[in-house]
Parts: structure tokens; sequence; C-alpha cells
């Protein structure tokens, strides 16, 4: 039996609905224990400001606009201004409404500042402030009683808005879901094409947001993958030609030895042939060990600090066989010593694989310039071919047009970029008219 899924379309529907339920179940709650509380605090915030408006009518004598006011605040807010006549001892709006005497109860009251008093006719709640301005006191009051009412009609708009709400919220929920979905389902289809080796190009998702920045990488990751298998193809095809031109070479002449009545001379010459080949496979195998090392992802450099110097000193007595060979003049510009950090060993090989094509490739009779300048190293030669093809010089295997008749496997360069990428060094090639010259910056 299949385990139910629960997609993130339904949650991201449920989630939006339940933000909505959650903010009108909020709003109720609200509204029950706080609405009255908060209208209280309201009005007794608006209190200051009425006394003192009463008070400058007061001191003006302004009998006619402190009606007006009194009658202003009863319309628009429901707050009654009521005065106590010294004399009659009732309570009066300045408008014609006269109240009863005043109560040993509300006696109590008038020392007070805030009260909430029940109506003896109604039983309906009422906030009183009292206080006393010149020669009478002035209370301000307001019915708790409409608040209840407009309570229960806000409750019942609420009810009605809620269920409107939550229908419409509902479609547009549905949507909004269906929208985040659907690019999400085609970034899974196209990672789940990219685990079957199925590579994609574009997912065909335009947003400028982290979906659409997850799409970007996934199409990245894609392009990464199709290109690193195929360049592991092409180098297994490459290695496995390479490797078989010797085999084939050394099988051929192993077989003729064999054969009876082969004069001496013979012998030798097909048994260095046998040498050669075998010495060019062990270079290629070396060659092919290092590339595989410097490209495992687990690789990490021992980092010393090191004289480069004393590297490109020892790479230039390594091969010094070529530079008599070809009657090649070392011009070496490294006055004083150059310390570097970095794995040793490994950029010695890399400094060999520079030194190497540098006398592999000279023109005969011709300078190789090293030199240091501005952090970094310079190593000048003049070659023979000046149309060489840069844009293929670091893929594994490809040699110029002049290297037929030079021995080598056409891994040099793809060695030299891996190391000096490790070291997260800058590097690069000028070819200028038939100047080649390889520099690395540290």
């Amino acid at each position: 039996m299949k385990k139910f899924q629960f997609k993130i379309f339904h949650k991201l529907f449920f989630y939006s609905i339940g933000i909505v339920f959650l903010t009108i179940v909020s709003t109720y709650i609200f509204n029950i224990l706080f609405l009255d509380k908060f209208y209280i605090y309201r009005v007794k915030c608006q209190v200051p400001t009425i006394m003192k408006n009463i008070k400058n009518y007061s001191n003006e004598n302004n009998i006619t606009g402190l009606n007006n006011y009194t009658k202003k605040l009863r319309e628009r807010e429901g707050i009654l201004t009521l005065f106590l006549n010294p004399h009659t001892k009732q309570w009066d709006t300045y408008f014609g409404c006269f109240f009863p005497t005043v109560s040993n109860k509300e006696k109590v009251l008038i020392n007070k500042q805030f009260a909430l008093r029940n109506q003896v006719a109604t039983g309906a709640k009422i906030l009183i402030y009292n206080e006393k301005v010149g020669d009478r006191w002035v209370s301000i009051r307001t019915s708790l009683s409409t608040i209840s009412a407009y309570k229960r009609e806000i409750m019942f708009f609420n009810t009605i808005v809620s269920f409107f709400l939550v229908f419409i919220l509902t479609i547009i929920g549905l949507f909004i879901s269906r929208y985040f979905s659907k690019d999400i389902k085609a970034i899974n289809s196209a990672a789940k094409s990219i685990s079957n080796l199925d590579f994609i190009d574009n997912i065909n998702i335009k947003r400028n947001d982290e979906i659409g920045d997850l799409a970007k990488s996934v199409e990245k990751m894609s392009k990464e993958l199709k290109d690193s298998i195929t360049n592991i193809e092409s180098f297994v095809s490459n290695a496995s030609h390479e490797l078989k031109t010797p085999v084939a070479i050394i099988m051929s002449n192993t077989s003729h030895l064999l054969e009876n009545n082969i004069p001496n001379d013979e012998v030798k010459r097909i048994a260095k042939i046998i040498l050669n080949e075998t010495n060019e496979m062990k270079e290629l195998i070396s060659n092919l060990l290092v590339l595989s090392k410097t490209n495992s992802l687990h690789f990490k450099l021992n980092r010393k600090n090191f004289i480069l110097n004393e590297l490109i000193e020892s790479s230039l007595e390594k091969y010094d066989f070529l530079e008599f060979s070809k009657d090649l003049n070392i011009e070496n510009f490294l006055n004083k010593n150059i310390e570097i950090s970095g794995d040793k060993n490994l950029f010695g090989i890399a400094i060999d694989n520079i030194i190497l094509n540098a006398f592999k490739y000279s023109k005969e009779d011709s300078d190789i310039i090293i030199s240091f300048e501005e952090n970094t190293l310079h190593i000048k030669n003049i070659v023979t071919n000046p149309n060489i093809n840069i844009s293929h010089l670091w893929d594994p295997f490809v040699r110029g047009k002049n290297s037929s008749n030079i021995e080598g496997t056409g891994l040099g360069m793809s060695i030299i970029k891996n190391i000096l990428e490790l070291h997260s060094l800058k590097y690069g090639v000028l070819l200028e008219k038939n100047i080649f010259n390889f520099w690395i910056k540290f």
C-alpha cells in the first residue's frame, strides 16, 4: 500500500487557511475580552482634553460656547456633561435637562475622579468622572451599554465578513498554492531527470526569488554535471587511446623478438623501442595519477613556506640535457629568494612541466627568460609555431601542430592548471608574435 504523501500544495493551502482562521478567532477573542476596556481607556484619554476645554469656556464665561461644546460631545461621542447647581443640588446640562438631587451615594462619588456604577432604572453601567471647576462640580458620564450594543453588531458583522473572507481567501489560497507548487514540481522533475543522467538546459522558471534562484542553481548543476561527464568520457577515451598505442608497439616488437635468427643489432634496436614506449607509458600513467589526485574532491594541500627559486633551479638542472641539445640560453633574473606558501611537492610538478614545455617547444639557439615582477612570475620562450590555439591549450591530450616530433602526453598543461587552481593562484599565457609568456601571479 502506497504511503500517503502530504504534498507541498496541501501544506501551502492549509497553512494560508490556518492563518486566516487564526486571525479571525484572535479578533473575536480580543473583542470579547478587551473591547470594553479599550473603550473605557479611550474615554479616559479624552477626559483631560474635555475638562481643559470646559475650564476655558468657564473662565471666559462663554455659556453659549460651553453649551454647544457639550451638545457636540453628547451627539458625536455619547459623552454627557453635567454641572452641579450649588443652589438646587441638581445636575443640569445647560440646555434644559435636569437630573435628580444628589444622593448620599452621589456625594461619595463626587469626591472621586473615575467610577463605574449601575443606573437604577436600566441597570446599565456608567463611567463617571467628577472634577470641581471653579465653584461647581462637573461630571462627565458615558454609558457602556452603547459599546455593548455596538459589540453585538460588530460580532455579527465580523461573522458575515469572516465567512466571506474564508470563501475568497480559499480561492486565492488555491491559486497561490498551485502557483508555488507548480514551479517546485518543475524543479523536482528536473532533478529526477538529472539523476537519470538526462540533463536539462532550461527549467523555464522566470522568478526573482528563492525558487527562481533554486531553478538557476539546478540548471547550473545540470550543465556542470553534463560537462564533467562529457570530459570524463573524453578523458577516458583519450587515455585508453594513448595507452593502446605504446602497448601495441611493445606487443609487436616483443613478438618480433620471439622470432628465430634475429641479429644482435636488431635485438638492440627493438629493445630500445620497447624501452622508449615503456618510459612513455610510465610518464603517461604518472601524469594520469597526478591528474586524478588533483581532481579528487577530498584532496588537501600540504601547505608550507618554501623558496620558489629552489624549485625553478632544480627543474632547470633536471632538464639541462634539453638545454644543451637545443643550444638554449637561460636568463634567470630571480636575484632574491622568493618565499611562497603551498604544497612544495605538487608545486614542483607544475614548475617541472612549465620548464619542460619551455625547453621542448623553444626554437633552437634561442633564449628562455625567467623573471619576477610585481608579484608575478614570468617564463618566456620563443616558439617555433606562433599559431598556437590558446583556447584549447589547457585541455587534456591536446597538443600543438608542431608537437608531432616532440615527445609528450598532452597532459602537462592540464596538470599545471589543476595545481595552480588548487593553490588559488591566477595564471595565464600571452602570445605576442612568437614569444610565449607563461605567468603566475602570487
